[in-house]
C-alpha cells in the first residue's frame, strides 16, 4: 500500500474512489438510462448524486439491489 500512499496521500481514498466507481457500475447495470453528477471522496466515505430513470427513488430495497450487483461485479 505504499505505492497507494505516495500517490494519492491515504490509501482509504483510493479504494473510495474506486468502489465509487464500481457503485456507479452496478446502477447502470441494473438502471440503464441514470443519470449521474458528482460523486466525490468524502471524510467518511463517498458520495454520487444519481437520477434513477422515471424518478425513481432510491429505496432501501434499491440500496440492497446495487449492492449484491456490485458484490457480483468484484
Amino acid at each position: 500500500m505504499s505505492d497507494i500512499d505516495e500517490k494519492t496521500g491515504h490509501p482509504l481514498d483510493t479504494i473510495r474512489h474506486s468502489t465509487a466507481h464500481l457503485m456507479a457500475a452496478a446502477v447502470q447495470q441494473l438502471y440503464p438510462g441514470t443519470l449521474f453528477g458528482v460523486g466525490p471522496v468524502i471524510s467518511n466515505g463517498f458520495y454520487y448524486d444519481i437520477k434513477l430513470p422515471n424518478n425513481e427513488q432510491v429505496t432501501p430495497e434499491i440500496q440492497q439491489k446495487i449492492t449484491k450487483a456490485m458484490q457480483k461485479l468484484c
